[in-house]
């Protein structure tokens, strides 16, 4: 039976790691939604916009999300995030 299609998958330890992590799932929820700004994030994350770049930091980095447009190599995916696409030739879950 496939998975759902908001279900992620850990493919290493540390995607694990995070996936497990509390703070984590509460700024990655609003990104299984949809697009939304590090702004939404943290408002329905209900946490600093400190805190939500530096989670959505982190997810970017392990691959569990995507970011739209360009990220701000000092702050992070600033711009609208959103679960990633495998990449092409990648199979998909």
């Amino acid at each position: 039976m496939p998975l759902p299609e908001s279900t992620l998958t850990a493919r290493t330890a540390e995607q694990a790691r995070l996936l497990l992590d509390f703070a984590s799932q509460r700024v990655l929820g609003p990104t299984m939604q949809g697009e939304v700004s590090a702004g939404e994030v943290a408002r329905d994350a209900e946490m600093t916009l400190k805190r939500a770049h530096h989670r959505l930091t982190r997810l970017y980095a392990v691959g569990l999300i995507g970011v739209n447009g360009e990220p701000n190599a000092a702050a992070g995916p600033s711009s609208s995030t959103a679960p990633p696409r495998p990449p092409p030739g990648c199979p998909s879950s």
